[in-house]
Formats: C-alpha cells, sequence, structure tokens
C-alpha cells in the first residue's frame, strides 16, 4: 500500500501491508484494495479489498517513524 501526494502524484511513503506481528502466508497474496481512509483524528488508517477479502488498520506514528499494522480481519465473505 501506498501513501501518494495527489498534488505532486508522488509516493510519499511504501506502507508495508503485513507488518510486525502479521506474517505473511504463503499461498495468499497482499490484498488488492478497494478503499483506504484516515481516522477524523488522523491517527489510524483503516484499508480493505479482496484477494483476499480482509480489512486492515495502520497507527500513523506521529514520531515520523511510519505506519505500522495494529489490527486485521481476514477471510471475510465479500470485500
Amino acid at each position: 500500500m501506498f501513501s501518494i501526494d495527489l498534488k505532486k502524484m508522488e509516493v510519499i511513503e511504501n506502507i508495508d501491508w503485513y507488518g510486525e506481528g502479521f506474517e505473511k502466508v504463503e499461498d495468499k497474496r497482499p490484498s488488492a484494495l478497494y478503499s483506504a481512509a484516515y481516522t477524523t483524528d488522523g491517527s489510524h488508517i483503516l484499508a480493505g479489498g479482496t484477494s483476499p477479502n480482509e480489512v486492515r488498520i495502520f497507527r500513523n506514528n506521529e514520531d515520523g517513524s511510519g505506519h505500522k499494522v495494529v489490527s486485521s480481519i481476514s477471510d471475510l465473505n465479500a470485500a
């Protein structure tokens, strides 16, 4: 997943879909994202997609250390 500056059309950050503590399952690839949004206070990003159908929550670290996965819901019936 990427964080993109839409005015400059540049990638700001490559956000690791798996993150620390969320290991990649060999037969699964990262989700094809349908949507992503910041929470109203800007502290987290919610992202979801298909193939596999899952949702991940990332914490937006204010110390500049990037985004970290804090929660995940996988194997949903649909995107």
